[in-house]
């Protein structure tokens, strides 16, 4: 085993991970591979695959383990209490991704599809599930471009920027991304103001506590909008996926405050 590589024992992951390509390890882990929270990692078992880099929770620190769920143990051929082989690498970004349905689904956006693998790892040969209308499409990875240890499609916000309609660029960003920020950073101000008093100024958490009040009046008034600019059932259409597509996006954003104390 190479020196930035460790051997840790699988156990299952939160409840909360499942379904979304991550693997959680302990910040001593994260030393000993020089991986910080969101970066890229391979997991080896009898094959490779890869995951966002999350922290363990307090409780689990110091236990040798790696929380995976049950579609990355089967990416990687292996099952609880097998151990695994992990390591830091570079992913790329992808220039073309192509997946090939598991099961029977519904008609589907092929838009919405490209934005809910927005920053998840992918490598050729993998499963990944992509949330919809409460429950959950299985895909294989069949082929990715480049040719690269891991790839990750390009931010969302720019494909809404500079590829899509205006109309599911409000939908998307606005109604979906931006109408979840106050709660979330009423929660992360609150967390700063209890635990973090000895290292932080109000100043250093400004960006925060001043979005909790503009990002109220970004995300309203949708209502309104929908009614009178999507006036055809394919405008609808797009939005609404460009809608589901951003509320996924913004929930894997909060993954950056899993370090956080609340």
């Amino acid at each position: 085993m190479s020196e930035n590589e460790l051997s840790l024992k699988v156990l299952e992951a939160y409840t909360r991970d499942v379904g979304r390509g991550v693997a959680r390890i302990d910040y001593d882990s994260m030393d000993t591979l020089n991986a910080s929270t969101g970066d890229v990692v391979e997991i080896k078992g009898k094959r490779r695959t890869v995951a966002k880099c999350l922290p363990l929770y307090p409780s689990d620190e110091g236990k040798g383990i790696i929380r995976i769920d049950g579609l990355g143990r089967n990416n990687s051929g292996i099952a609880i209490g097998d151990s695994v082989t992990v390591k830091k690498i570079k992913a790329t970004a992808a220039e073309k991704i192509v997946v090939a349905p598991l099961e029977a689904i519904p008609p589907i956006d092929e838009r919405y599809l490209a934005d809910a693998l927005e920053s998840v790892p992918l490598i050729k040969g993998d499963n990944v599930m992509v949330p919809y209308f409460g429950g959950r499409l299985t895909f294989q990875i069949v082929g990715v471009s480049p040719n690269a240890d891991a790839v990750l499609s390009e931010s969302l916000l720019y494909n809404f920027a500079h590829q899509r309609p205006w109309y599911e660029m409000i939908f998307g960003a606005l109604m979906a991304i931006e109408s979840q920020i106050p709660e979330a950073y009423k929660k992360v101000v609150a967390g700063f103001e209890e635990h973090y008093t000895d290292v932080l100024d109000p100043d250093d958490y400004k960006f925060h506590t001043v979005h909790i009040i503009v990002d109220e009046d970004h995300g309203g008034g949708m209502d309104e909008l929908a009614e009178k600019y999507l006036d055809t059932d394919e405008k609808r259409r797009s939005a609404r996926a460009a809608y589901f597509a951003g509320a996924e996006s913004a929930r894997r954003c909060w993954d950056a405050f899993d370090g956080v104390k609340w």
